[in-house]
């Protein structure tokens, strides 16, 4: 038997919980290789974190809640609050620790879904890697910044969701949601990303017991008008500030609005920026222009092989994604229950928060999208077994069907 038939054989008989730890390995020395290349740092959102912790530690919470970052932030800088407590000078070694923890639990849970999902081994042997290749995820360990808790908490969110919702579950669920949300602004967007994705399967469910027939493609495309309304809202919210509903979220608002006054759509890069608007077709061509920023695959400045890297890796991820939602909506009969529910739920909910995020901020990095790449990843591999199974139909149209991601 030679090493590709081992290895096949090998990655359909290992054990969910063999995979998860191999996942889990795999990207813990892929993280510690990074840091040890580039060295840990503290960037300038760090700084401002030390700050408010000192602030939080030395005035109490009211003070806190009254400066700069307020609540949305109170779980990051009470984190590095405690960290300065443990750590002391070393604090910012402490918050990196942390981000490996995380980014280990992220590519465990990784493991644990892709076993679950995809059967097909060359699929899972991708999977393996899928993570410790992302360098937009990687990149976040070696930095102080709230990128890595975030991202594990988004994705088991999403993963306790697409399963069955007992009332632990839904404890859970919210439990994880809160979290999010008092760890970063963008955790209120996961919440409203992960109700409007919640929408798609219920449409199309709805619609096809209304139509008696197949509804997928008419749901999709109800679901895609309705965040091109959010768009459209937003925009007349950006020109018209008074409508802006909630006073809690107000200094979230006013940051948004004075970056569309500037007529920014990335941030820092001037190249992207449109005139300052003045009317409302201003403010929603900006809203539009931060769409289709908001999974670009190059930017001025770029470097060749970070181009190519791009174009090999995300281009794939992406392009697949889109696949695999469109196959869902087509009712495809080598998809399993499982993965459709993954595909139009955590899927969903992945593009919506990229979306919606980029309403708000497409940053210069990219780093607001990168929490949302591990579900693209599992999306993805399904969105390739869908495409395998195509391909193989196409060479042999006699062929009995079969599933997504599953062997023959």
């Amino acid at each position: 038997m030679n090493l590709a038939a081992r290895l096949e054989r090998g990655l359909t008989r290992v054990s969910s919980r063999t995979y998860s730890l191999l996942c889990a390995a795999i990207v813990l020395l892929a993280g510690l290789a990074l840091i040890a290349a580039l060295g840990m740092q503290i960037s300038a959102d760090g700084k401002t974190y030390h700050d408010q912790a000192t602030l939080l530690a030395d005035k109490g919470l009211g003070a806190f809640l009254g400066d700069v970052l307020g609540w949305s932030y109170l779980g990051m800088v009470s984190m590095v609050a405690l960290a300065r407590l443990v750590f002391g000078e070393g604090w910012a070694t402490g918050m990196i620790g942390l981000n490996l923890v995380c980014l280990t639990a992220t590519g465990a849970l990784i493991g644990r879904l892709v076993h679950r999902l995809i059967d097909r081994p060359w699929l899972r042997l991708v999977g393996l890697v899928a993570l410790p290749a992302c360098f937009e995820v990687l990149m976040w360990t070696r930095f102080v910044c709230s990128e890595p808790l975030f991202t594990l908490l988004m994705l088991a969110a999403l993963a306790i969701a697409v399963g069955p919702l007992t009332p632990r579950r839904w404890a859970l669920l919210a439990g994880l949601l809160l979290a999010a949300t008092l760890w970063r602004p963008t955790g209120v967007v996961l919440v409203a990303a992960l109700a409007f994705a919640a929408v798609l399967p219920v449409l199309a469910a709805t619609l096809e017991s209304w139509r008696r027939q197949p509804s997928g493609r008419l749901a999709l495309a109800l679901w895609l008008g309705l965040l091109l309304l959010v768009a459209l809202v937003f925009a007349a919210i950006m020109r018209h500030p008074q409508l802006w509903p909630f006073g809690i979220l107000k200094a979230q608002f006013d940051y948004a609005r004075w970056s569309y006054d500037l007529g920014q759509v990335v941030w820092g890069r001037l190249e992207t920026y449109h005139p300052k608007p003045t009317g409302y077709l201003d403010y929603l061509s900006i809203a539009l222009a931060r769409w289709g920023q908001a999974f670009a695959l190059w930017a001025q400045g770029h470097s060749l092989a970070h181009r190519l890297y791009n174009i090999l890796y995300l281009g794939p991820v992406f392009a697949l994604s889109l696949w695999a939602l469109a196959r869902w909506s087509l009712g495809a009969d080598r998809m399993t229950a499982a993965q459709a529910r993954f595909v139009s739920l955590a899927g969903g909910a992945a593009l919506s928060f990229c979306l919606l995020v980029a309403l708000l901020q497409v940053e210069f990095d990219w780093r607001y999208r990168a929490p949302a790449l591990p579900v693209f990843m599992i999306t993805a591999l399904i969105g390739a077994g869908l495409a395998m199974d195509a391909i193989r139909r196409a060479r042999r149209p006699g062929s009995p069907p079969g599933r997504s991601g599953q062997s023959a």
